[in-house]
């Protein structure tokens, strides 16, 4: 889809892509928007998304248009697929946002936020509830088209506000243009357990931010 022209982006506050999730983590989401809006930062989607996912799609190009950072978080549900996708929102908002930084990096968007990036927050406390999330969880782990331009972080959720903050922080410092090019298609496969995700989180985060695809171990 081409990314409508007449989206205007302000300059009065920047703004940060939330996807919406499944009800587990609905609360956890809340929180996040929460802070954020405190800190004065604007958060999209502001609206619901459509339930078909060809004006799905739209929607959220248009968001990510406007934002220099997607969070994305997952929990024990899958979720349904959207009206004509096998797709449930969950997965299909990070397959847009993967799509949309891969165009980013081709040059094929116009938009303010050149320096666009994603984080993928998984629940530490997660309890899968079927096998299709539990297949989902390891493909998103280690399929580079779904993490482009993105790090996997599964750490508390207060740790990953301090994370979200951080890493705001840099972009801000960051000029608009600085995202590192030179790395692009180069993939880093970092090897941990599990439970090393809050140890790695900075070193996949530093490696997102210089252009490197990461792979992780299942």
């Amino acid at each position: 889809y081409k990314i409508i022209d007449e989206v205007i982006i302000s300059d009065e506050k920047l703004s940060v892509y939330i996807a919406e999730t499944t009800i587990d983590q609905e609360k956890k989401r809340e929180s996040i928007i929460r802070e954020l809006k405190r800190l004065g930062y604007y958060v999209y989607p502001d609206k619901l998304l459509s339930a078909n996912a060809e004006e799905f799609k739209k929607e959220v190009y248009i968001y990510l248009q406007k934002s220099f950072l997607s969070i994305h978080l997952i929990g024990n549900i899958y979720g349904e697929p959207l009206k004509n996708t096998d797709f449930s929102a969950v997965d299909y908002q990070n397959r847009i946002a993967s799509e949309y930084f891969d165009m980013l990096q081709s040059s094929a968007v116009d938009t303010k936020y050149q320096n666009f990036s994603r984080l993928i927050w998984l629940d530490p406390d997660m309890k899968i509830s079927n096998e299709k999330q539990k297949l989902y969880i390891e493909k998103l782990k280690r399929d580079s088209d779904l993490l482009k331009g993105a790090s996997i972080i599964q750490t508390p959720l207060e740790h990953f506000k301090t994370i979200v903050i951080s890493e705001i922080k840099n972009k801000i410092s960051q000029p608009v243009h600085s995202f590192n090019k030179i790395n692009q298609g180069v993939k880093v496969y970092l090897i941990h357990e599990s439970s090393s995700f809050d140890k790695i989180s900075s070193i996949s985060t530093h490696l997102v931010r210089n252009g490197f695809e990461i792979l992780h171990s299942p």
